[in-house]
């Protein structure tokens, strides 16, 4: 590395150390300082020979901290942007973490990336692969249209880059060209499994090759499942990781990994990260880790506590779910799998993003959410300025008005939970630490509601 370039990693790595001595984790801003220096800082600095990209809407970070903690588990060196920060600055960051010498560069940089960020530094970045876990609509102000977020992606995928993506995903299975080594994961239909054929968001009704009628075999949820253009013969793409059953009884993940058969301990019992896992595992197998090896890393893999938590109090089981903020497709999922479940339901869902200083925000996703599901919920208990909106959503889907409250205090909710019955309470919440500090609230409250 020149010296200019030697000056910025330092210059990050004291920066980031200065943060933390506040208090602060230092993602971005150390990263700052590096391109302030160095503005070419990504392209000069010492880099690991593997680099493995995650993108997608939903999902990225969750399997970028999977496939960290297998290294870990395996023994390996690597360097990542673990905690979320996935723009130019906090890639630049991730970087400044690796030692000056490059003799002693980990050996897999792990990164997430934003899907419309990615484009402006991947020629610099020089990524092996990039593995794709999905693409939905998201925020309506930045990337609902999933056409745009598409040919944004391709722009930073260049024909050296591996693909590993959900066959699945009738949208992100195209990405890149024909140029591009392709790797893909699916689940197949399981036994007893509903489909979820009448959501409000469909992005993918036409065939991009011809524009004929898509017929759906099996749809999972949106444009995810089996589908096929009976005109020209557009499909889903063989997959080479397949999972083939979740036995949510005995946790395990029944796979075939190029036709031959494991069962890998689950991670969590969810479709959704059901798909994240097999992500994480299709992507370290393609660099060359057995099967064996994973099956035996995945047995100290759970989902971190911040994103998916159940405890229990008193009569009462809580748990903890992330539902990523201004997100039609997250939310809509979260409803739906809790409408599923058995026993008595309660949400309170905290969709107060703390988003304050953004008054002008739009709110049009929220219209856009499947909130019908709250039906087969007991009580839906909103909180803050953005359950007005939601309510009514459910209003307009035809959710009975006796099972939709909102509360403007958190304090309120005392007056909504029998501290008596048997039944499980969902929190609802974003992926920031605003809405971590709500939750925390939240079980206090619960806490205090059930030994009173």
């Amino acid at each position: 590395m020149s010296l200019k370039t030697n000056f910025a990693s330092f210059f990050a790595k004291l920066t980031r150390r200065t943060l933390r001595l506040l208090g602060r984790e230092g993602t971005f801003y150390s990263g700052e300082a590096a391109l302030l220096i160095d503005k070419n800082y990504i392209d000069n600095v010492n880099k690991p020979n593997n680099i493995i990209c995650i993108t997608g809407t939903n999902g990225k970070t969750t399997t970028n901290n999977m496939i960290s903690d297998l290294l870990d588990i395996l023994g390996k060196t690597y360097i990542s942007n673990r905690l979320g920060s996935n723009t130019i600055s906090g890639i630049a960051s991730m970087l400044s973490q690796s030692p000056f010498s490059e003799k002693k560069t980990a050996e897999f940089a792990i990164v997430e990336q934003d899907e419309l960020w990615m484009r402006h530094y991947n020629n610099q970045l020089k990524p092996n692969s990039l593995t794709v876990t999905n693409l939905f609509q998201d925020s309506f102000d930045r990337n609902s249209n999933v056409d745009y977020v598409f040919r944004r992606i391709n722009e930073a995928i260049n024909d050296d880059m591996k693909l590993i993506l959900n066959a699945s995903d009738s949208i992100s299975a195209y990405l890149g060209s024909d140029r591009n080594k392709r790797a893909y994961f699916t689940i197949r239909p399981l036994n007893g499994e509903k489909e979820c054929i009448d959501s409000k968001i469909q992005d993918m009704i036409y065939c991009p090759n011809c524009d004929d009628l898509l017929t759906w075999k099996f749809k999972r949820y949106h444009h995810i499942g089996e589908y096929l253009c009976e005109n020209c013969g557009f499909k889903n793409p063989p997959a080479q990781y397949i999972v083939t059953d979740i036995d949510k009884d005995n946790n395990l993940l029944y796979i075939l990994d190029h036709d031959l058969a494991y069962s890998l301990p689950l991670v969590s019992s969810s479709i959704e990260n059901s798909y994240n896992q097999i992500a994480a595992y299709a992507t370290l197998r393609e660099y060359g880790f057995s099967a064996e090896e994973l099956i035996a890393a995945f047995e100290n893999i759970e989902v971190v506590s911040s994103r998916l938590n159940t405890i229990q109090i008193g009569p009462k089981k809580v748990i903890t779910m992330v539902s990523k903020g201004i997100n039609p497709v997250a939310t809509s999922r979260s409803f739906f799998n809790i409408s599923n479940a058995i026993g008595k339901k309660t949400v309170i869902y905290l969709p107060d993003y703390g988003q304050d200083d953004l008054p002008n925000a739009n709110q049009s996703w929220m219209y856009n959410t499947d909130m019908k599901y709250a039906q087969d919920i007991d009580l839906v208990i909103f909180y803050g300025k953005f359950g007005y909106p939601l309510k009514t959503t459910a209003l307009l889907d035809g959710v009975d008005r006796s099972k939709l409250i909102i509360v403007d205090d958190l304090e309120q909710i005392k007056d909504y939970i029998d501290p008596n019955s048997e039944e499980t309470i969902y929190i609802l919440k974003d992926i920031d630490d605003y809405a971590q500090s709500l939750t925390d609230k939240t079980k206090l409250y619960i806490k205090e509601i059930v030994e009173a």
